[in-house]
């Protein structure tokens, strides 16, 4: 399993096999799920590069925005404004990535963890043929979901 980062750097090179077109909208939303799969297979919530607070302050700095400026905005609201249009904003998002990974090594260090945590933790090759635990569940099943659509 890659981790995040390593799925960006992926997204970049070769996006038309993951997205419907260059558009930062749908990266975020590629990101949201990819990190909710992450969760879901390694137990909680880790923090990826781009829900740190480093990154935000790049995101900030490479558009020269101060935190009072922009306080009540994301910084995916602030880089899509400042980009124009999607497309742009999906460019300037992988500039802003690269350059924020270059200035902080501690990004760095916290990613090459993950990445060894990661591959520690691979998943075994017949995990399909391995039926779940009676007690797991992710959420409700589907004769639940049918049950409550009734």
């Amino acid at each position: 399993m890659k981790t995040c980062f390593e799925m960006l750097k992926e997204l970049e090179e070769k996006y038309p096999l993951y997205l419907e077109r260059k558009s930062f909208r749908q990266l975020m939303l590629y990101i949201s799920g990819y990190e909710k799969c992450l969760a879901e297979l390694f137990g909680g919530r880790e923090k990826s590069v781009i829900r740190s607070a480093p990154f935000d302050a790049c995101v900030r700095a490479y558009f020269k925005k101060s935190v009072q400026e922009t306080r009540s905005h994301h910084w995916t609201e602030v880089l899509l404004y400042e980009s124009h249009t999607d497309e742009n904003a999906f460019d300037v998002f992988f500039k802003i990535l690269d350059l924020c990974m270059r200035q902080n090594p501690d990004l760095r260090k916290e990613e090459a963890g993950r990445q060894e945590k990661y591959r520690a933790f691979q998943l075994n090759t017949d995990f399909e043929k391995v039926p779940p635990a009676k007690n797991y569940r992710t959420s409700g099943t589907l004769l639940e979901f049918a049950e409550a659509k009734k």
